[in-house]
């Protein structure tokens, strides 16, 4: 099995035409806007599933744009990113010299990782900001950006309008996205959504990457007992095989009163390590 098909395969829903076809192309594809039919019986609810995507993430909408000439990169950041940017410059036939990760980076993404061929060097907390920071950027390391606002808006914020003018009997008021460091809230309300952000209780092991803040007029608090009972909730009754991420998303529409589309970022099969962690 190639490169090309274990990312195809590792992302588990993500077997369908549109991503089989994006594999031969430098362009994202559109992904699936699916209906709540059961979960969301008192009121409509949508759910926009971003984890259908070559690389198994949201990121891969940023990826492609981060991409700089043909050379070998040294490519910097949190195992999904890692995975999304390796696999744009591969469909670009540009090679990956090596990608830096946290030693505490998902099992699932490590497993990935190396089935891309790409060497990984593991860089523990102490060293994470000193690494990132200094010889990496020296060596011309490719890294998320401030930028990434910017394309999450362009590509995801278009698609979505599009997207809520076609579900024309219940079309949807408000956005529900992971609130984490890397733009996507901020990409969406550039883009003119009105967008409730969702965070991490203080505490909370699963919900790795959100912000931990209080509840705000335009944010929704989750703990990990919340997110882990949604993950069930949603595959039995909606047949979605989420993460832990994602299911707090979809925890934070459900508890509002407007119809809202949960942007979901990561599929149920890159958490299975954490489970165990947190077991």
């Amino acid at each position: 099995m190639g490169f090309r098909e274990i990312i195809a395969f590792a992302g588990g829903a993500a077997l369908t035409r549109c991503v089989l076809a994006e594999l031969s192309s430098a362009r994202v594809a559109s992904t699936p806007m699916v209906r709540l039919t059961t979960l969301a019986a008192r009121r409509a609810g949508w759910a926009k599933l971003e984890y259908v995507h070559p690389s198994g993430s949201i990121y891969d909408r940023v990826a492609a744009a981060m991409i700089v000439g043909d050379q070998p990169a040294v490519v910097a950041g949190s195992g999904a990113w890692c995975l999304a940017i390796i696999a744009a410059r591969a469909r670009r036939g540009a090679p990956t010299a090596c990608a830096v990760v946290p030693s505490s980076h998902l099992y699932e993404h490590r497993v990935l990782l190396a089935s891309t061929g790409t060497p990984i060097v593991a860089a523990s907390e102490a060293e994470w900001e000193a690494v990132v920071a200094g010889e990496l950027e020296r060596r011309g390391a490719v890294r998320v950006g401030a930028d990434a606002a910017v394309h999450f808006a362009s590509t995801l914020g278009a698609e979505l309008a599009a997207d809520r003018a076609a579900a024309r009997e219940t079309p949807p008021e408000v956005l529900v996205a992971a609130d984490d460091a890397h733009g996507l809230v901020e990409g969406l309300r550039r883009a003119g959504h009105r967008v409730v952000a969702v965070r991490a209780a203080h505490g909370a092991r699963r919900l790795e990457g959100l912000r931990a803040a209080s509840a705000s007029v335009d944010a929704v608090v989750v703990d990990d007992d919340a997110a882990s009972a949604m993950r069930v909730r949603a595959a039995k009754t909606e047949g979605l095989l989420v993460g832990h991420v994602s299911a707090a998303v979809l925890h934070a529409a459900l508890s509002l009163e407007a119809c809202a589309v949960a942007i979901l970022i990561d599929a149920g099969d890159r958490v299975f390590s954490r489970d165990r962690e947190a077991a």
